[in-house]
Formats: structure tokens, C-alpha cells, sequence
């Protein structure tokens, strides 16, 4: 492709800006209008989402690699060309389209996901089912580091294609198995709720017999205080009337 002087790890910086960009336009503009219309856009709905826009991105590839071999020079062996000049014509700034897409893709399933591993793990396993959720992503990228090698000439229009497809199968599969997810986190949200009340009213009810019993040996001094001063007194009194005499 051409890149008129752009150094070829440019492009991967959109990623980053997109999220940084496009999560606050999530958070303060397309949800609380979602919510406002009362449409309900479930975490599961968010991660499907997210694999849909994840498989437009392989689309995309797949798109722009076409139309790079169909406008090389060397047609479908474009990577070592060195015939004319050598490259499509092609702007490399098209594989913005990539990144952008890929990283919305993120801001949608990615962040719901992190919201339904931790909101959902007991409250002792939290740090380990994030670290389990961390370790797929790290499979996830070894198995494209491992396929690093397979990706030549001509055949590199198919991994875009083949992750097009597993993505489309996948958000639908996904969102059949947890289409009622939103039940089970609702009904766990209330069980929840009603632990922490029974454990406030527990520790509202400790409370209050404490202060009831500290209360009760307050008032036993005080009494035991006040028998002391009239004890004192009497004793005082009679011995006045003794030195009288």
C-alpha cells in the first residue's frame, strides 16, 4: 500500500484513540439515551455487539486485501513485490477502517464483559476470575502469534474471511445461550441486596443491644455512684451530731 512517508505503526495508534474517544461518547451520550427511551441494552447485548462489529472489521480486511492484490503490480503476491513501484496504490490510511473497528468492537464487548466477570464472581474470587478472563485474551493472542507464519501470499484475503465467519457464528451462538443472563444477574443482584440488608440489620440490631447494655452499666454506676454520695452524707451527718454532743 502507499504510504507516502507514514511509518507503518501509525496506524495501530487509532486503536487506542478510538476507545479513548469512543467510551466517553458510550457513557455519557448513546447509553443515558438508551436508558431515556427505555431500551434495554443488557450487558449480553453489548458483547454481541461487540462481535458483530469485530467481524465488519475482518470484513474490511478482507475488502481492502482484495482490492490491495487486485491493484499491485504483482497481483496476488504483493508482499515482495518489486515490480514498478512495487505497491497498491492503495492509501495505507484505509487501515484506519481496521482499528476503529476493532476497537469499538472493544468498548462494547470488552467492558461488558469485565462488568459480568467481576460483578458476578464471589467476592473472595474476584482477582481470580479476572485473572482467568485476562488468561483467554492471552490465548487468544499466542494462537495469533503461533498462525504469525501461515500468513503469505496469496492466500491472505482467508484469515480475514475465516474470522468474519467465526465472528458472525459466534455473536449469534453467544447471544442464544445467554439471551436470559439478565435474569440470573437480576435475580443474584437481589439476593445480594438482601444479604447485605440482613447483615446490616444484624449489625444495626449487635448495636443496639450493645448501647442497650452499655447503657444499662451507665446507669448501675451512676446509681452505685449516687448510693456512694448518700452513704457519704449520712455518715457526715451523724458524725456532726456525735461532735455535738
Amino acid at each position: 500500500m502507499t504510504t507516502n512517508g507514514v511509518p507503518n505503526d501509525l496506524i495501530n495508534n487509532f486503536n487506542p484513540l478510538t476507545i479513548i474517544v469512543f467510551i466517553p461518547f458510550l457513557d455519557y451520550i448513546l447509553y443515558p439515551l438508551l436508558r431515556k427511551l427505555k431500551i434495554e441494552f443488557r450487558p449480553v447485548h453489548r458483547i454481541f455487539t461487540g462481535f458483530i462489529i469485530a467481524s465488519f472489521s475482518s470484513v474490511a480486511g478482507a475488502i481492502i486485501q482484495w482490492k490491495v492484490y487486485e491493484t499491485s503490480p504483482c497481483g496476488y503476491y504483493a508482499t515482495n513485490c518489486e515490480i514498478g513501484t512495487g505497491v497498491s496504490p492503495i492509501s495505507v490510511w484505509v487501515e484506519t477502517v481496521l482499528y476503529v473497528l476493532a476497537a469499538s468492537s472493544e468498548c462494547f464487548a470488552n467492558t461488558a464483559a469485565y462488568e459480568i466477570a467481576y460483578t458476578r464472581a464471589p467476592d473472595s474470587m474476584k482477582g481470580l476470575v479476572m485473572a482467568l478472563f485476562l488468561f483467554m485474551q492471552s490465548i487468544s493472542a499466542a494462537i495469533s502469534e503461533a498462525c504469525t507464519s501461515a500468513l503469505i501470499d496469496p492466500h491472505l484475503i482467508w484469515p480475514f474471511v475465516a474470522t468474519a465467519i467465526a465472528g458472525f457464528i459466534s455473536a449469534f451462538i453467544f447471544l442464544w445461550l445467554y439471551r436470559d443472563l439478565h435474569k440470573v444477574m437480576h435475580a443474584e443482584r437481589l439476593e445480594k441486596e438482601d444479604k447485605m440488608k440482613q447483615e446490616f440489620l444484624e449489625y444495626h440490631n449487635m448495636k443496639f443491644n450493645n448501647e442497650n447494655e452499655l447503657e444499662a452499666v451507665v446507669s448501675q454506676k451512676l446509681s452505685m455512684e449516687e448510693e456512694r454520695k448518700q452513704v457519704q452524707s449520712v455518715e457526715g451527718t451523724v458524725f456532726v451530731n456525735s461532735l455535738k454532743k
